[in-house]
């Protein structure tokens, strides 16, 4: 180029052809209660081959760099644990259980639940009444929480009574009251929790107005836990369960001894 008075010069072109320089750093996410982190979401930021993450660095020639970092993401969100109370009846073994999802009321996490337990979960006579029982829930990545729910116990079972045909003898001031031996056969009769006792006779006590006849004697069979069985109709023999009531007959005469007793 030459200027009116003869001067020359020539154009210099500058150039910047020096890429930046990238420089990465491993990162630790938690995820939220819902569930994500969105680390793609930031400028510059593209996901790459789990758990490798990309960052492109540009200057305003073109020129790019690279760089790799780790994204480690992490649940550490235990899940949310929500009980509630139920009512079990024992069985006729004297036993009853309740499972883990009985117990539950819902319970929830970001992740999703792997598990459910709850301790305890077994129950017997000994149980009857209301019981705390822990519900522990463990996600999919092995956070956990605990609720508690009251776990109440019924024994619903009357005892299944085995009565007996008796005859009876007046003392010798002409009367005689019944036993609860008299009438109920102890070792044959059952019930699932293993207590029961005659808790009512009916007509328990005779004279001599009443010798030679038969009586049909009502008799009532109760457990701890108050489930009664009644005796209504007349129990002519011994063989049976839950045969009633007792037929009893009555004798004048020589008496015979009572348990435990001798004449």
């Amino acid at each position: 180029m030459t200027d009116v008075n003869g001067n020359t010069c020539s154009a210099v072109t500058v150039q910047d052809n020096a890429a930046p320089t990238a420089s990465c750093q491993n990162v630790t996410v938690q995820l939220n209660a819902g569930g994500s982190r969105n680390a793609a979401c930031q400028p510059g930021v593209s996901p790459n081959a789990a758990p490798t993450w990309q960052r492109r660095y540009a200057d305003g020639d073109g020129c790019e760099r690279q760089c790799s970092a780790t994204v480690t993401v992490q649940d550490n969100i235990a899940p949310t644990a929500s009980c509630q109370n139920v009512t079990v009846q024992l069985n006729a073994g004297g036993s009853a259980s309740v499972t883990a999802t009985q117990v539950n009321n819902g319970s929830s996490d970001n992740c999703g639940i792997a598990s459910l337990s709850a301790s305890p979960s077994s129950f017997d006579c000994g149980d009857i009444g209301s019981n705390t029982v822990t519900l522990t829930v463990t996600d999919v990545n092995n956070n956990s929480s605990s609720c508690t729910a009251n776990v109440t116990v019924e024994d619903n079972i009357a005892p299944d009574p085995v009565c007996l045909a008796n005859t009876v003898y007046l003392d010798p001031s002409g009367h005689y009251t019944l036993l609860d031996t008299d009438v109920l056969d102890f070792e044959a009769t059952t019930d699932n929790c293993g207590e029961f006792y005659v808790s009512a006779i009916g007509a328990e006590t005779f004279d001599c107005d009443d010798a030679d006849q038969t009586f049909t004697v009502p008799v009532t069979v109760s457990d701890g836990s108050g489930n009664t069985t009644q005796y209504q109709l007349r129990c002519d023999d011994n063989s049976g369960s839950g045969q009633s009531p007792t037929g009893a007959v009555v004798q004048p005469g020589h008496r015979q001894p009572r348990a435990g007793q001798h004449v």
